[in-house]
């Protein structure tokens, strides 16, 4: 969920642990002073830091899951006229545990501790960064779903906690004693429905799963979320800093028995509601995952709707401004001051006395800015519309007025007198594309109104390659190897962090970057990105700095790309001068030299008889060479340009070739490059040397310059002057 973007910190993190987290230590310590109904105990103190940590990873609440605090123990013989444990059921980071009452009713214990390393590979749970992820718990607020359960009943929204309690050291919890007895956690009522239809204890005759709700959406009108719930519910994620939103934290309620059923949202899993990411890594980690939102006393609405944007695009499609606004009045007013305090007053003293007054203050702001983070929200969400149909027989209707708005229409076949299940009117002035997708069945679609196409409307329709239970029902794609990938984004832009390894050859190292990419429809991946890259090779131990810009064109495989580069890292080679080259070369040079970069050291001949061009040296050096210039390797036809062509006696016409064998892989300590003539050029010092056995000149080389005057006139010369050479 929000473990892939630690890597781009972590490391920094691992030196500050002070003391090292057990990921497995989920049970509360029980203090000596217990009592019958109620304990003393510490959430979790290995949570608690010095100042640097917390500079890097984050306050959160440290000093929270560290305070004691006296919590009842869950009786099992009198909660619900006696609990049964059915069995453990674990997800991503929370262990619980099934529970079902004598008259069937069923309940969940859940760890307030979580351990997230439970999702990281078995190479990773080993590493050090399970620590590191251990302790981004701490943002966590212990028992946060308890405090939002006493918010929700004030606000009119459904919720499933009882309270927080401890387990007992009880034999009736058989296998699971050993790891549950003694932890500190919260007991939910599950939501269900009982006895063949008959209302159970929430009054729904019948509760789904996203997936099914899914399923009974996509196949005909019959069923139908209630927006107005479901918008009101959304409303409060927000305001409780509730991020973590995807369809599995979601149960789906009816009371209906005959069509149309209309569906309740059912919230569940509160854990992450007033969570607080915070820190270095908190801050880099947002760049690629908005949704490890701070708390604070205004809004972070990317990151908190990130989660829920499919199901929020296909759900609140219909809910047209004034809704949203008066939903927003409506909860911002029963959420009051006294309720406010009253939900917080259910906090333990130690607790309170901590961060009570500093929550109240934000979630009192939060309130009084709630109808204005629901119009911006509507406003983003109403700029493109994917209105979708079903899998039933439909007749979509699309009304263009003179006022430039246009009103969208659907409604079943087979049912013509029944009113249309969708409908909403768009404007131009919020709108600017709505999407019409049409599924399955002998689907009609009747267009008319002669008012201005201020809006783009498309209708989609066909073949439907999206799984019967995906809320979202854009057309689904194939990977390589076969799978069925949910669809890429559409609209709106994302901040993308880029992130490339190479891990052989001579660019042995890291390319890290951003891009910032606009998505359009039926632009793949994306409409048009800009993106900024900074390269290190540690092998060459140099940088390099790329930028580039491209640009898609819908419902097609062309692209148009814009690169620009600075860099150290790239192989030149050089092929000599004129059009008479001998080898295979894959390039003809007319009358200038080729190679791939234009950071090219200067001279490639300028050799002397014992002294530098400055007088400090016994060998000349060649002053703008650079080791990450070298090649890997070189092949017979291949060679590498050293400089910018010096001039003087010969050198701006001396073809400088590697010899076959000559060249080292790249990375050894005494690689050396041999080169036509007399001598090698060592690459770590970047000096000419004379090579042993080398009396003649290659083919090509000038016999003046193998003599120690031929090298004094090479060294000698006009040293501004020269041939730059061009990639």
């Amino acid at each position: 969920m929000r473990k892939r973007w630690m890597a781009v910190a972590v490391s920094v993190g691992v030196t500050l642990l002070g003391r090292s987290v057990d990921a497995q230590q989920l049970a509360a310590r029980v203090h000596a002073d217990r009592a019958p109904d109620s304990v003393r105990v510490v959430a979790n103190d290995q949570y608690q830091a010095g100042g640097f940590h917390r500079l890097v990873l984050g306050d959160g609440y440290r000093d929270v899951w560290a305070a004691p605090l006296r919590v009842p123990v869950l009786n099992l013989d009198q909660v619900a006229g006696g609990l049964l444990v059915v069995r453990e059921n674990t997800g991503h980071q929370t262990r619980a545990l099934e529970l079902k009452s004598r008259d069937g009713r069923e309940f969940r214990f859940r760890s307030a501790d979580k351990d997230p390393v439970m999702q990281l590979s078995p190479a990773m749970q080993k590493s050090m960064l399970a620590p590191v992820f251990q302790d981004y718990t701490s943002a966590l607020f212990p028992g946060a779903a308890a405090v939002a359960a006493r918010l929700a009943d004030a606000a009119g929204i459904p919720h499933t906690a009882i309270g927080l309690f401890v387990m007992p050291d009880d034999p009736r919890l058989g296998k699971y004693r050993e790891e549950f007895a003694g932890m500190l956690g919260i007991l939910e009522l599950y939501p269900s429905a009982q006895g063949g239809g008959a209302p159970g204890i929430t009054n729904f005759r019948d509760v789904v799963k996203s997936e099914k709700l899914a399923e009974l959406l996509n196949a005909s009108p019959d069923d139908q979320v209630e927006p107005r719930s479901y918008l009101a519910t959304r409303l409060f994620d927000m305001f409780a800093n509730d991020a973590d939103r995807h369809p599995g934290q979601w149960r789906w309620g009816t009371r209906d028995r005959d069509v149309p059923r209309r569906w309740v949202a059912i919230p569940l899993d509160r854990d992450n509601a007033f969570s607080s990411y915070g820190g270095l890594v908190g801050w880099l980690a947002r760049l690629d995952t908005p949704q490890l939102v701070p708390f604070t006393a205004d809004y972070r609405l990317r990151g908190l709707t990130r989660m829920a944007a499919d199901m929020d695009a296909r759900l609140l499609a219909g809910v047209e401004r004034p809704v949203w606004d008066s939903i927003a009045t409506e909860l911002r007013g029963r959420l009051t001051d006294s309720a406010i305090a009253s939900a917080l007053a259910q906090l333990p003293d130690s607790y309170y006395q901590l961060v009570g007054p500093e929550l109240e203050a934000k979630l009192r702001s939060r309130r009084d800015k709630l109808p204005e983070i629901a119009a911006r929200y509507y406003e983003r969400l109403a700029q493109v519309v994917d209105v979708h149909g079903t899998d039933a027989a439909e007749r979509a209707e699309i009304r263009r007025q003179d006022d430039g708005s246009v009103e969208v229409q659907l409604r079943a076949l087979d049912r013509p007198e029944d009113p249309p299940y969708f409908r909403r009117r768009f404007v131009p002035v919020e709108t600017r594309e709505v999407r019409v997708y049409l599924h399955g069945g002998a689907d009609q679609v009747d267009s008319s109104g002669t008012g201005p196409s201020d809006i783009k409307v498309r209708v989609i329709c066909g073949s439907d390659s999206a799984p019967k239970d995906a809320l979202d029902r854009r057309p689904w794609r194939r990977t390589p190897d076969g799978r069925l990938a949910p669809p890429l984004p559409d609209r709106d832009h994302r901040l993308v962090v880029l992130i490339h390894r190479h891990t052989v050859g001579f660019r042995t190292g890291l390319d890290v970057g951003m891009a910032l990419r606009h998505y359009g429809f039926e632009r793949r991946p994306y409409g048009r990105e800009v993106s900024a890259t900074l390269g290190y090779s540690l092998s060459a131990h140099a940088f390099g700095l790329a930028g580039a810009l491209d640009l898609t064109h819908e419902n097609s495989a062309l692209f148009f790309r814009v690169t620009g580069m600075a860099s150290d890292l790239q192989r030149p080679w050089f092929y000599g001068f004129g059009i008479r080259l001998r080898g295979d070369s894959p390039r003809i040079s007319i009358g200038f030299p080729i190679a791939s970069t234009s950071a090219l050291p200067r001279s490639a001949c300028a050799v002397s008889d014992g002294r530098s061009r400055r007088g400090r040296s016994s060998s000349t050096r060649l002053p703008e060479t650079r080791d990450r210039l070298w090649p890997a390797s070189a092949r017979p036809a291949e060679a590498m340009t050293m400089a910018r062509q010096a001039s003087g006696a010969g050198c701006s016409s001396i073809p400088v070739r590697a010899r076959r064998g000559r060249v080292a892989a790249f990375g050894s300590r005494q690689r050396r490059t041999c080169f036509p003539g007399c001598g090698t050029v060592r690459e770590r010092s970047r000096s000419w040397r004379p090579m042993r056995g080398c009396t003649s000149p290659s083919p090509g080389f000038p016999s003046s310059l193998c003599s120690p005057s031929g090298r004094e006139r090479a060294g000698r010369g006009d040293r501004t002057r020269g041939s730059m050479l061009h990639s």
